[in-house]
């Protein structure tokens, strides 16, 4: 299980679980280079069957400008 997040020129990525219900994870990706306005963020899960769990509140933040 892992949230990314892709660039036209790199795809970023960092790994993440679930650990019951209320037991919170925060994974965070930082410094994603967007040189041409665009990005896509997403999760991607591989899970047996009757697995589940919860991804929430996902939040994009710029932080600084290109130098």
């Amino acid at each position: 299980m892992f949230i990314y997040a892709s660039t036209s020129d790199k795809e970023y990525k960092t790994d993440t679980s679930v650990n019951g219900w209320v037991n919170w994870s925060h994974p965070e990706i930082g410094e994603i280079l967007i040189l041409d306005g665009t990005v896509t963020i997403g999760a991607s899960i591989k899970a047996s069957a009757g697995a589940w769990g919860s991804l929430d509140d996902f939040a994009l933040y710029r932080v600084r400008d290109v130098e």
